[in-house]
Order: C-alpha cells, then structure tokens, then sequence
C-alpha cells in the first residue's frame, strides 16, 4: 500500500482491513506501507498502528522512503521488498484513500485459488463508480476500451489499482525493467502479468472517491496514458519467460 499524505485515511483503512480479516480463519496477513516522507506524518501514523497492537489480526510494517519519486517507484520498492523478504503465498495491492473496500478481498481470495492474477474490475455486471460525474465516468471507460484494443481484452480494467497476485508470478516478471511511472505502472504490470499466464480472474468492485484528502491524479495522466499504452504493446520489457511457481497452501487462498 504506497501512502503519501494518508494521515486521516490510513487508521480508518486499518481497522476495516482488521474486520474484515477477523471473519477469514484461514489468512494471515502483514500490511507493507510504503511512504514518500508525506509531509503530513503519514509514516508516523502508520508506525504507530504497527506499535499499538490493537489490530489483532493484520501485521503492520512500514517502508520508509526519502522522497516521493512517483507511485511505479514506490510499488516497485515495496513488491521487490516481499519478494526478497519471501514467505508470502499472495500480495494484493490497494490504495490507501479509501476509495477500495476491503469487504471484496474475501471474494479475492476466493477466485486465487485457481488464478495468479485477480483484477478487481468497476467494468464487470456488479462493478460501479457511484461518486463519479458522467464525464469522468467516459473518459475511464474509453480509455480503459482504449487499452483492450491495444494489449488484449482479458481484464476489463488495466487502470485500476485493487488487485491480487499470486506470488510466484510476481517472481517471474522482470520488475525491475518496467519503466513506466504513476497511474501508467499498473497498465504495465497487469500487461506483463497477462503475458506471463493465463489464469487470471476479475471480481467487480464498487469504487468510491476518497474520503478524505485531495486527489493526487495529475492532469495530464490521461494523455501520459494514451501514449504509454503502445509502447507497452511494442516495446515493453518481457516477462523473465520462467513460468509462475504456484503455492498452494490448504484450500489454495491462504494469504501471509
């Protein structure tokens, strides 16, 4: 979870994170916060869930770094971190604002245990935007209709930030060789998964807009987007072409 300036939203994040966690027997689960020195105190906060222990069923570690140096950045320190850490049979990733609710990780876990790669999707039969204007709502579909038509039509949304990756996919990309920044990595990441393997599943999700804060989208992500997709397609680093190593640990969705 890459934070930055998430000081209001973090602590309402964790304990519906820990609710929801208390109703799944089987998980057992560490949250990596990654913060860009938020000027807000973000990692302080996060420090201190980590310290207090209330949270009885979510581990909480933080990932300190000096300066924000864009969200592609911040996701690759924090997956390489895992990685090299191990012992993880999944990693889900997700924003810190809220504006993905915990209450779809359970149906997550669900579709891992045959899939490497779970999209929680707003463009799938159950999947809403309700907080979003008409115009917004267009922009993100055309460009996510934009993607498919560019890198494939297996996942409906490429520019969503809810997913789940088993681990041993994460082992088979080359994370350090993608090179796109802000919104623009998850389109990368997902299109490199995509080429990794084929068993990937969606789960719809309801999207709201954060509660608290301002958004951190710049203005020009749109057209970073558009030309950032055909060169994903034509140029993008391969994937290390070593196969996913599935772990399977009792009904397949255990999570650490």
């Amino acid at each position: 979870m890459p934070t930055y300036d998430e000081a209001e939203s973090l602590p309402l994040l964790v304990a519906a994170l820990d609710d929801v966690l208390a109703g799944l027997d089987d998980v057992l689960a560490t949250l990596l916060v990654i913060d860009d020195n938020s000027p807000d105190g973000t990692a302080a906060v996060a420090e201190g869930l980590a310290a207090d222990g209330a949270h009885r069923h979510l581990n909480i570690e933080v990932l300190h770094r000096k300066e924000k140096a864009g969200l592609g950045r911040a996701y690759i320190a924090g997956l390489s971190h895992l990685l090299e850490r191990g012992g993880f049979d999944f990693v889900l990733q997700m924003d810190a604002d809220l504006s993905h609710d915990p209450r779809h990780i359970p149906a997550m876990l669900q579709q891992a245990a045959t899939a490497d790669l779970v999209v929680g999707s707003r463009y799938l039969p159950g999947g809403a935007t309700p907080d979003w204007t008409a115009y917004r709502r267009l922009v993100s579909r055309m460009g996510n209709l934009y993607a498919r038509l560019f890198l494939g039509s297996r996942i409906t949304d490429y520019t969503g930030g809810f997913n789940l990756f088993r681990t041993g996919l994460l082992e088979a990309l080359d994370l350090a060789g993608l090179q796109a920044e802000g919104y623009g990595f998850l389109i990368e990441l997902k299109y490199s998964a995509l080429r990794t393997t084929n068993r990937v599943q969606q789960v719809p999700i309801v999207f709201v807009d954060r509660r608290v804060g301002a958004s951190k989208i710049p203005r020009n992500t749109i057209l970073k987007n558009l030309l950032l997709v055909p060169r994903v397609r034509f140029q993008g680093p391969p994937a290390t072409g070593e196969p996913p190593r599935l772990v399977r640990s009792g009904s397949g969705t255990t999570s650490r």
